[in-house]
């Protein structure tokens, strides 16, 4: 049973010491984006994500030492990160257009 504890209280230490808190806002030409979904990619089939909140701030604890994050919206392009730091992220958006233009033809 001890052997047991040991080797779960390493492998919860060891997964622990690899998180990163990832902090930083999303926005666009009109300011900040509430709804966001920022979605930490290559992670071991486990799925983190989280939504950025009114001000379009977001935090996330990455499992990944340099996490790649996904940050996707209705009508927005989806834009992909490798966070290389721990500076807050800055991360801009930009409207699909081409998905409106192919709507207005239908």
């Amino acid at each position: 049973m001890r052997a047991f504890l040991l080797i779960f209280g390493i492998l919860i230490s060891s997964g622990a010491c690899a998180q990163v808190l990832v902090k930083g806002v999303v926005y666009d030409r009109d300011g900040p984006i509430h709804g966001v979904v920022v979605t930490e990619q290559k992670t071991d089939s486990l799925v983190n994500k989280v939504v950025t909140n009114h001000r379009g701030e977001f935090e996330i604890m990455a499992r990944n030492s340099k996490p790649l994050l996904l940050f996707t919206f209705v009508g927005l392009i989806p834009k992909t990160i490798l966070v290389k730091d721990n500076d807050p992220l800055k991360v801009k958006m930009k409207f699909d257009t081409r998905r409106y233009q192919s709507i207005e033809k239908n």
